[in-house]
């Protein structure tokens, strides 16, 4: 079984971690080819020849030329798969005793919190996001995409899990391609929460 997210409780406390949790409800890329490390690749690449271009080629020529390339790759690889592309968490911790529940995520920025009280949430709820006719590609909003032998490309639906709160509003904090995970999920935190 592959690691979507992580659940404990300890007594009146329950964590959950996972680094899927944005829906992508924007992007046609497909997940499974542009990932965060070729992204990396072709952005530092393009760094490297960029600088090479306006400040090196003047100096460096052959040899020297592919040596100074590599040279600057490999420190804006670095730069950019570690921390502009890096692995985005969401951590949520649910405490019954205080009655609250603190999300907290990573940015490029930093690190945002928001804490809410178990008495706004209303419920939990699962979504799915069909995928849409191909030939729509006008009004794509949610396509996610994987490879199969013999077939181009086969679109996929993805399951999404939220919090509604009593005011109307939702927070996401899971999203997955296979149904069950988001359910085995719920079902935890449901039963965590007092929501069954």
């Amino acid at each position: 079984m592959r690691d979507v997210y992580t659940l404990s409780i300890d007594g009146d406390k329950l964590t959950f971690k996972t680094v899927l949790y944005r829906s992508g409800d924007r992007s046609a890329l497909n997940r499974m080819v542009y990932n965060r490390d070729l992204s990396a690749i072709l952005l530092a690449g393009t760094a490297a020849a960029t600088v090479y271009y306006l400040l090196l080629q003047e100096t460096f020529a052959g040899l020297q030329a592919w040596i100074a390339l590599g040279a600057l790759f490999i420190p804006f690889y670095l730069v950019v798969r570690f921390w502009l592309l890096k692995e985005r968490v969401l951590d949520m911790v649910a405490d019954r005793e205080s009655g609250t529940i603190v999300i907290t995520t990573d940015k490029i920025s930093g690190k945002s919190r928001k804490e809410i009280a178990l008495k706004d949430v209303s419920r939990l709820e699962t979504e799915e996001l069909a995928p849409l006719d191909e030939s729509d590609l006008a009004d794509i909003v949610a396509w996610h995409k994987i490879a199969e032998p013999g077939v181009h490309a086969t679109p996929l639906p993805l399951f999404k899990l939220n919090i509604l709160l009593v005011d109307g509003s939702k927070i996401l904090i899971l999203t997955d391609i296979i149904n069950n995970t988001v359910v085995e999920a719920k079902k935890s935190l449901d039963e965590f929460m007092g929501l069954v």
